[in-house]
């Protein structure tokens, strides 16, 4: 009788914490630690040249976010909502191109497609699953020149050839001499 007893109050301790949760939409980045923001916080970075660069792209998805409480998973993951987040991690991400310069601070919501990934995954945990990893995808900045191979032009590769062989060579012959 004790022991099922014990079972039955774990069980209602368990059914009153899911009861009593914290409703918060909370989004939870992993940044060198484990760190939770809500949808309010999410496009908050703290880099003034970002902000002002993408002050439309934000002002629109806050003004969208406004709308929503902050436990109303199915609004802060309505898809307009969504493609006004993504146009605004999108301009992060390429005024950071732009400038050739990293994420402030390690700041991942600031461009970065962890932070992305991370709403995706808090809009999924929240059991909304019209949305897709695409809704979710930074694309590359304009203008974005890539990593590059550092090739060589044909008499480069000839003088290079002609160094290589007279070094090794002459390494090859002072061997022989000693």
């Amino acid at each position: 009788m004790y022991k099922l007893s014990t079972v039955f109050f774990a069980l209602f301790v368990l059914f009153i914490g899911q009861a009593v949760a914290d409703p918060t939409f909370n989004i939870t980045l992993n940044a060198g630690g484990i760190v939770n923001v809500t949808a309010d916080q999410f496009l908050a970075v703290n880099d003034q040249a970002l902000l002002d660069t993408c002050k439309p792209n934000m002002t629109a998805a806050m003004a969208a976010i406004g709308k929503c409480a902050n436990s109303d998973a199915a609004c802060l993951c309505d898809h307009g909502l969504t493609a006004l987040v993504g146009d605004t991690e999108q301009c992060y991400f390429n005024k950071l191109v732009k400038d050739n310069r990293p994420m402030p601070g390690g700041d991942i919501r600031a461009g970065g497609q962890t932070a992305l990934t991370a709403y995706l995954n808090a809009c999924k945990g929240s059991n909304v699953t019209n949305l897709t990893a695409t809704d979710f995808t930074l694309t590359l900045a304009p203008n974005w020149d890539g990593p590059f191979g550092q090739g060589l032009n044909t008499a480069t590769t000839a003088i290079t050839l002609i160094a290589a062989l007279l070094l090794g060579g002459g390494c090859i012959g002072t061997l022989l001499v000693m």
